[in-house]
């Protein structure tokens, strides 16, 4: 992404070498609007993993969410499921409900979600998961 930092500063900051800029471990690093003058990426400490990502390690980085998981933002989380009654959009937007809106009416209906991945499981892998409950 565009939007992310992924280099700190080692040593005093206003540092004049090239060499003071060190890239942060791989897929991590800092949403660009969080970083600047009053927020300084000083160390590796800064880096954080990118959103779809957790399981920060020095020296390997980040790893991508397991399937059906996610995690939003720049932060030190762990990848989740989705609540139940949601459906997995991606390993790094948000789950949402599983719900139908009629026709011509802002009515909402919230469907259930028969997870046809595992039907153990309480969330939907995909819309098609998302079914109305009987009588409905």
């Amino acid at each position: 992404s565009s939007m992310l930092h992924n280099t700190y500063g080692l040593g005093p900051a206003a540092a004049t070498a090239h060499a003071h800029c060190q890239a942060c471990p791989l897929f991590s690093g800092q949403d660009h609007a969080a970083v600047g003058a009053l927020h300084l990426m000083q160390s590796e400490a800064d880096c954080l993993c990118f959103p779809g990502h957790d399981a920060f390690e020095s020296l390997a980085g980040c790893a991508v969410c397991e399937a059906y998981k996610l995690k939003l933002g720049f932060n030190t989380n762990t990848c989740a499921i989705c609540y139940a009654g949601h459906v997995h959009t991606s390993n790094f937007q948000p789950c949402v409900p599983c719900a139908l809106t009629q026709v011509d009416s802002s009515r909402v209906h919230r469907l259930l979600a028969i997870n046809s991945v595992n039907v153990s499981l309480l969330w939907a892998s995909s819309q098609h998961d998302c079914a109305c409950e009987l009588g409905h």
